[in-house]
């Protein structure tokens, strides 16, 4: 993560494995099988939104900078001016650091056998933080697809949905950081099937750390 890879103890940052992938290319999918498959998960947008929420730390910091904290009012301001983007992710990045080492902590303490744990964050390649992991998960998709899934999930126009998904890393930066590559463009059982096997490669990987 940023996060515990800066902060945490190298026995913590050696069982955490990376999850990530470009918006709407399947990555909490591929997280929700992680968990259903008995391994712990961990999502830095959930840890993100408490933050945000009325009462979490990170919310006067916001209201300060934007003069709003509402999810739907931020993701237009943060679309369409590159830097407010960076500026909530820099507001937000220690926090969520801080927020994740002590998830993962508590999640590792429930299932101490857990082999390793899986952290799904958007920005493990772009903040440099996959690269204090154990391994980097990259979740790829067509581009086409994850167009129609922004369409179809937040209901939004094909217009906003390719800006969104232009206005991120690219695919190859994201892949050239990959430990390991799943592909999603196929049925969700060659998905699951692609985790089965990725979670015997990463138990050996994980020991050998």
């Amino acid at each position: 993560m940023t996060s515990a890879s800066a902060s945490s103890s190298p026995s913590l940052a050696a069982k955490m494995v990376g999850l990530t992938g470009g918006i709407a290319s399947g990555k909490s999918t591929v997280a929700r099988i992680f968990a259903e498959l008995g391994i712990p998960v961990l999502d830095a947008d959930q840890i993100a939104r408490k933050l945000r929420e009325p009462g979490g730390a990170a919310h006067p910091l916001i209201v300060k900078r934007f003069g709003t904290a509402d999810p739907a009012q931020l993701r237009e301001i943060i679309f369409r001016d590159a830097s407010s983007k960076s500026d909530l992710e820099k507001l937000l990045h220690p926090l969520i650091v801080q927020a994740s080492e002590t998830a993962a902590q508590a999640a590792l303490s429930e299932k101490p056998n857990a082999p390793f744990l899986i952290y799904e964050a958007a920005l493990l390649v772009e903040t440099g933080r996959s690269n204090n992991l154990a391994a980097l998960i990259v979740v790829d998709s067509a581009t086409e697809l994850r167009k129609n899934r922004l369409i179809a999930r937040d209901g939004i126009l094909a217009e906003l949905a390719e800006k969104m998904i232009l206005g991120q890393t690219s695919d190859d930066l994201r892949r050239q950081a990959a430990t390991c590559l799943i592909t999603n463009n196929g049925t969700p059982a060659e998905l699951r099937s692609q985790v089965r096997e990725l979670i015997e490669k990463l138990t050996l990987l994980v020991s050998k750390t």
